[in-house]
């Protein structure tokens, strides 16, 4: 999820009292490779990289990004942004913040 939707998600949270855990995240659930693969997709670059397990390490490790947000979608009456989106948004913020950031 983009942070600026995320912040977007944490106000409407506050405005309306709610109270209780909520999981914010992106309506799908992606493995990490697949949502970095995605990101470089629209920057329309080739990644270099050498694909791993998580099982090798030694610290747990989630195996993707996924989490339930029927909660937070049900109270809100929204569905939560999708990894495309992120990427997407993501992608556009490189091309546009890049001069400043490289």
């Amino acid at each position: 999820m983009h942070v600026n939707y995320l912040v977007k998600i944490i106000f409407k949270l506050i405005k309306f009292k709610a109270s209780g855990l909520f999981n914010v995240a992106s309506s799908d659930v992606i493995s990490k490779l697949d949502f970095a693969l995605k990101v470089f997709s629209f920057l329309d670059a080739k990644p270099l990289y050498v694909k791993s397990s998580i099982k090798k390490l030694d610290t747990l490790r989630a195996n993707s990004n996924g989490m339930d947000v029927k909660k937070v979608e049900d109270f809100l009456k929204i569905k939560m942004q999708s990894s495309d989106d992120t990427a997407r948004q993501l992608a556009s913020d490189f091309f546009k913040y890049k001069k400043t950031i490289l």
